[in-house]
């Protein structure tokens, strides 16, 4: 990632931790029966702030590219497959040697092949499209727009990013009309894939240099969509408008952020640029700490808000500290190597 985007790489972190935060309070309700804190229920629309910026990224990066749609595809799965497969063997070795230790795992080779080839699947146990290491459904909507994006990949970005738009809009259009039953048809189908749209269309204006360089209004954009992304509810009956509610917001937040970039020079800062890239690790990773956290805390003897306040801490805390030692020690490596056995650079 070029530095023009550091902006963008504090975001990502910003994102994985309201991740973090949703999955750490919902796990004190519903797996420890504790609800002296609110549920971060808003914490989950760092997903959405995900999608919207690989939708920038992806249509960005790939704008020159000298390369086909397929080798495209194999660059993306080599970016994403990696650290992704070594955290679900994880899961699956726990499942298979120490299932008691999980509350929403139950093997099924279905569920697990299809988990391992990004196919959205029933789950066993919480049913929806939830693959092995649940956290993984954001990764098939991924796949599924980088496949759709390549369909498009000959073409020059206008056009690559509109013929990418149309196939989107068409697959959640019919998904809306028909409304299946299937789960699998279903998921490929979500109108939350249009947020990967916003991403796009954010390429294109900063391609046409359509984005105004105004670090007061840039700041003023980015807070209003911070403050709807935190502030609308979140409830079942919001899910189908999601894309709008939470899609929209973290396309105002990243076009904000972008307005700003382009008007002043952004600090490099070393902590927080590695808090960036260890984004990816974090996603990835919390899931096992707060697992680890949920069985440790069975043992402790602290009631009140005390006691759900020192459970967050050691989860945002161990899961930073985790995210930073997979990235360097699992997820560099692992991407590094498959890298060089394509004999090409990741992007």
């Amino acid at each position: 990632m070029t530095e023009i985007f550091l902006t963008i790489q504090y975001l990502r972190f910003l994102a994985a931790l309201m991740v973090v935060f949703f999955h750490a309070t919902q796990s004190l309700h519903r797996d420890l029966g504790l609800s002296a804190l609110p549920n971060f229920l808003q914490g989950a629309r760092g997903v959405d702030i995900f999608f919207v910026i690989s939708g920038f990224i992806i249509a960005h990066v790939s704008k020159n590219a000298k390369y086909s749609g397929w080798d495209f595809l194999v660059r993306r799965f080599v970016r994403v497959a990696p650290p992704y497969y070594a955290a679900s063997a994880v899961m699956l070795m726990i499942a298979l040697l120490a299932p008691n230790l999980l509350n929403s795992t139950l093997l099924s080779w279905p569920h697990v092949i299809a988990s391992f080839l990004f196919i959205p699947w029933d789950n066993p146990v919480t049913h929806g499209t939830f693959p092995l290491l649940q956290v993984g459904w954001t990764l098939n909507a991924e796949m599924q727009f980088y496949l759709l994006f390549a369909l498009a990949f000959t073409a020059p970005l206008m056009l690559r990013v509109f013929a990418a738009t149309l196939i989107l809009f068409s697959i959640v259009t019919t998904g809306l009309l028909l409304g299946p039953q299937n789960e699998t048809l279903s998921a490929l189908s979500d109108p939350i894939l249009l947020e990967f749209i916003f991403g796009m269309f954010i390429a294109l204006a900063l391609d046409r240099r359509l984005i105004p360089r105004s670090k007061v209004l840039g700041l003023i954009l980015f807070s209003i969509g911070m403050g709807l992304i935190l502030g609308l509810p979140s409830t079942p009956d919001t899910h189908g408008w999601r894309f709008l509610i939470a899609g929209l917001p973290a396309a105002m937040i990243l076009f904000g952020l972008l307005m700003i970039e382009q008007a002043t020079p952004i600090r490099n800062i070393k902590t927080l640029k590695l808090l960036g890239d260890s984004s990816y690790s974090l996603y990835l990773w919390h899931f096992f700490i707060i697992g680890a956290a949920r069985f440790a805390w069975r043992y402790t003897d602290i009631s009140g808000a005390l006691n759900d306040i020192l459970f967050l801490i050691t989860v945002v805390l161990t899961s930073i500290l985790a995210s930073i030692v997979g990235y360097i020690c699992i997820e560099r490596p692992l991407v590094g190597f498959a890298s060089r056995l394509r004999g090409d650079k990741i992007v």
